[in-house]
C-alpha cells in the first residue's frame, strides 16, 4: 500500500471518528463536523478512478461504452476506443434516457479531463494514467446527487423539525453522513446511475409522507429515467412509508423494542421471501428466456454469478453476516424507544433490511437491491445522532464508524490494491 493510499485511508477514518464527539454532544463538536466535512470533500477530489467510475468517464468523454478495453500504442494516456466501439450516434442506445441526456448535457457544457490531480492507486502517485478523466461530468453528478438527499431529508424534517441542535448544526451533521456514507460514497463513485435514480426516490418517499401523492408519484416514475428499477424498489419504499405514516397516526409506533417485531415487519419479511421464492421460479421454468420487461435482466445474475467474482468482494454469506451484525448491534444499543419520529425512521430500516435479507440467495442480486438498505440506513443514522436519547446517538454513530471501515467503501476509495497485496 502507498503512502497516498495511506493519506486516503486517515481522511476516511478520520472524518468517520469525529461522529463520536457528536454522539456524546462534546465540547466543539461542531469543529469536527466541519473537519470532517472537510476531510471527505478533499478525499473525493483526490482519491483514484475505481471501478465502474472509469467506465462512465470514458462514456462522458465520448458518448459510447468500452467494451473491449483501450489500446495505448505510443505508451502515454491518449488512449483510443477500438473501431468496433465507435459504430452509431454518441450518447445514444446506452443507458436511460434521462442519464443519457445529462451525459450529453455535462459534455457540452463542462470542461473535460482532469481538473485536479488524483491519486494512481498503483504508483502512489499524482501523475495520469488510464482512460481519460472526467472530473467536471462525475463531480457534477455527486452535486446533483447530494442536493438530492438534501432535499429529501428537508422534506422529512418538515413534520417535525429536530430541535436537539441548532439549525445550522444540524444540516452541517446531514451533510458529513451524507457524504460518509456507503449510498453516497458508492453511488457517486461507482453506481452513478442508481445513485441518481434512488436520490429522487427519497424524495419521493418524503412527499408521500406530506401526502403529496401525485407529486410523489411523478418524481417516483422520473427516478426511472435515470435506472429503470429504480420506480420498482422505490414503490415498495414508498409504500412502507405509507403504511409506516398510518401507523404513526394510530400510536402503533410509540414504543418500538429491539427483538420483537411487529407484525408488519413480520410480513415484509414473508413478502422478501415470496420475492425469493419468485426468483428461483424464474430460473427454474427459464421465464427468462421469455420476452417480459425487466424478467430477461434477472438471467446474467443467475446463472453466471461466477463472472462476478473478484478477490475484493465479500461472499455473499460474508456480507449478510456483517451487514446482520451491524444491524443486531445497533439495535441492541438504541433498546426501547419512544419518540414517534425517531421510531418511524428506525422501523423503516428494520422494515428495509428484512425484505431484502430473504435475497441473500442470490449473490448478485443482493448486491443490488442493498442500495435499498443504504439509502434508508443514511435516514436512520440522521435521526439518531439529532435524537435527545444518547443511546439513539451512540447507535448512529456506531453504524457511521462502521462504514469508515466497510471492505466496499475502502475499495471505492482507494481501489482493491491493498487487499491484493496480501
Amino acid at each position: 500500500m502507498t503512502a497516498a493510499s495511506i493519506f486516503l485511508l486517515i481522511l476516511w477514518f478520520g472524518a468517520h471518528g469525529f461522529i463520536i464527539a457528536v454522539a456524546f454532544r462534546l465540547p466543539g463538536y461542531r469543529v469536527g463536523l466541519v473537519a470532517s466535512a472537510f476531510m471527505l470533500v478533499m478525499l473525493f477530489l483526490l482519491k483514484p478512478y475505481t471501478y465502474d467510475l472509469k467506465k462512465y468517464s470514458i462514456y462522458f468523454d465520448t458518448g459510447y461504452i468500452e467494451t473491449q478495453g483501450w489500446k495505448n500504442p505510443d505508451g502515454d494516456v491518449d488512449f483510443q476506443l477500438y473501431q468496433k466501439d465507435t459504430t452509431g450516434d454518441p450518447f445514444m442506445g446506452a443507458y436511460e434516457y434521462g442519464f443519457r441526456k445529462l451525459a450529453h448535457l455535462t459534455h457540452k457544457l463542462l470542461p473535460s479531463g482532469a481538473l485536479m490531480p488524483r491519486i494512481d492507486p498503483d504508483y502512489g502517485d499524482l501523475k495520469q494514467r488510464g482512460p481519460p478523466r472526467s472530473d467536471a461530468a462525475i463531480i457534477f453528478i455527486a452535486i446533483v446527487g447530494f442536493g438530492l438527499l438534501l432535499s429529501g431529508v428537508g422534506l422529512f424534517s418538515q413534520r417535525q423539525p429536530t430541535a436537539v441542535v441548532t439549525e445550522n448544526a444540524r444540516w452541517l451533521l446531514v451533510s458529513v453522513v451524507i457524504l460518509g456514507s456507503i449510498f453516497f460514497v458508492l453511488g457517486s463513485q461507482n453506481t452513478l446511475r442508481q445513485f441518481l435514480g434512488f436520490s429522487l426516490v427519497l424524495n419521493a418517499m418524503a412527499l408521500a409522507s406530506l401526502r403529496k401523492y401525485v407529486l410523489a408519484l411523478a418524481i417516483l416514475i422520473a427516478s426511472g429515467l435515470f435506472h429503470r428499477w429504480a420506480p420498482i424498489l422505490g414503490s415498495i419504499l414508498v409504500g412502507i412509508v405509507l403504511a409506516l405514516e398510518m401507523a404513526q397516526a394510530k400510536g402503533s409506533l410509540g414504543e418500538v423494542r429491539a427483538f420483537r417485531p411487529s407484525h408488519f415487519e413480520m410480513l415484509i419479511f414473508v413478502f422478501g421471501c415470496f420475492f425469493a421464492i419468485g426468483i428461483k421460479l424464474i430460473a427454474v421454468f427459464g421465464l427468462f428466456n421469455l420476452d417480459i420487461p425487466f424478467v430477461g435482466e434477472f438471467k446474467p445474475y443467475l446463472i453466471k454469478e461466477g463472472d462476478h467474482f473478484a478477490l475484493e468482494r465479500l461472499t455473499v454469506l460474508k456480507k449478510a453476516v456483517f451487514l446482520g451484525l451491524l444491524f443486531l448491534v445497533s439495535e441492541v444499543i438504541v433498546g426501547k424507544t419512544n419518540d414517534l419520529e425517531f421510531n418511524k425512521f428506525r422501523t423503516l430500516r428494520r422494515m428495509s433490511f428484512l425484505s431484502i435479507i430473504p435475497l441473500a440467495l442470490y449473490s448478485e442480486i443482493f448486491s443490488r437491491v442493498l442500495v435499498i438498505f443504504w439509502l434508508v440506513e443514511l435516514l436512520f443514522i440522521i435521526w439518531a445522532l439529532s435524537s435527545n436519547q444518547l443511546r439513539s446517538r451512540l447507535a448512529g454513530a456506531a453504524v457511521f464508524c462502521a462504514y469508515g471501515i466497510a471492505p466496499n467503501a475502502i475499495n471505492i476509495v482507494i481501489g482493491p490494491q491493498w487487499l491484493y497485496a496480501f
